[in-house]
């Protein structure tokens, strides 16, 4: 009787311990919805644990009992041990996650309406932001004919914004950039840069920049001066050219031709060797056999004359801001139509 009675009292016990760690299992429940507000909620319910695991495990423990029949006092102490250490695996299960509700998320528009119009580096509602990756060497970078000058990249952008398109620099340079505006300072100008050390030194880290919509590749004056073969030249340029093609493939890529090139012999004679015509002529087929843009920075289509050069005391002088002004012009209307089918 007294067995029966220990027997029972056991069975009890364990019913007793086995539920109250049956509560402590939760499971999370997460709801996921979208709004145009692109918003999501998440929630957490506790929820009870299925009836089959305790009424298994009593079951378990109980067939363990009448197994010992005639047990001991000894037997029950490790039979409760056994329940105390499935209580602690139990309380040791992480919650169970149930997703109810999965849904695409639903983006609501940005609200530009209230965004400022001044020349902080804010775009108005109206405008359309382009980026723009000039390469090329002193005449792209800037410095002269004084070291704030930034060539022709701020006049550039000053006659873009006619058109009511914000102009985003991208570059591997940040120098000769005091005279830009709205921090503006990024560019691939190079100061001695010739066709062979854009290709061999700078073109893997131009390609890693922020892709831009627009590329004004403008080499040659340095290669002049130096008397680089023009087919050397040439060579070096269409590599370039195809690099830029596989690395940014929806970029209007633009060649212009090499701006004239002012003699500072004493003579004030514009440079207009046979030299300078074969550049001009090679800039031009590869541009069509590239299939980018050609932009005729001839004399006669520039308006370069010796008032656009600098009095610098070198063989070959630099432009002066007038010089600069006419180079942008000539871009500006090259580029005009693909920024305004880039505006949004």
């Amino acid at each position: 009787m007294k067995k029966i009675t220990l027997y029972l009292a056991t069975l009890i016990l364990i019913s007793l311990v086995l539920c109250s760690c049956a509560g402590t299992a939760t499971s999370t429940t997460i709801n996921i919805s979208s709004s145009s507000e692109n918003t999501s909620s998440v929630s957490q319910t506790s929820s009870e644990v299925s009836p089959t695991s305790s009424a298994d495990s009593i079951s378990s423990y109980a067939s363990s009992l009448q197994a010992f029949g005639d047990v001991s006092s000894e037997d029950i102490s490790s039979l409760l041990a056994q329940a105390s250490s499935e209580q602690e695996s139990v309380a040791s299960v992480p919650p169970k996650v149930v997703v109810k509700k999965v849904v695409t998320t639903t983006y609501s528009t940005v609200d530009t309406s209230s965004a400022q119009t001044s020349s902080d580096n804010t775009v108005s509602a109206s405008q359309s932001v382009i980026k723009v990756m000039p390469i090329g060497e002193i005449t792209t970078s800037g410095g002269v004919p004084d070291s704030s000058s930034s060539a022709y990249r701020q006049i550039l952008a000053d006659k873009y914004s006619s058109l009511n398109v914000k102009t985003e620099y991208v570059g591997t340079q940040n120098t000769a950039s005091a005279e830009m505006k709205d921090a503006n300072i990024y560019h691939c100008g190079y100061t001695n840069a010739t066709a062979k050390s854009i290709l061999e030194n700078e073109i893997n880290n131009i390609i890693q920049c922020d892709t831009p919509d627009i590329i004004i590749l403008m080499l040659g004056r340095n290669d002049i001066i130096q008397g680089t073969d023009v087919n050397d030249f040439l060579n070096y340029l269409a590599q370039t050219v195809d690099k830029l093609k596989s690395a940014y493939p929806s970029a209007k890529i633009f060649l212009p031709s090499v701006p004239p090139v002012r003699q500072s012999d004493g003579a004030e004679q514009m440079s207009d060797s046979d030299i300078e015509k074969a550049y001009f002529e090679g800039i031009k087929l590869v541009a069509s056999q590239k299939q980018v843009e050609f932009i005729d920075m001839s004399v006669s289509n520039s308006s370069l004359d010796f008032s656009c050069y600098t009095d610098a005391a070198t063989s070959y002088a630099y432009p002066n801001k007038q010089g600069y002004e006419k180079i942008a012009d000539v871009i500006f209307k090259a580029t005009e139509n693909t920024v305004n089918s880039l505006k949004k």
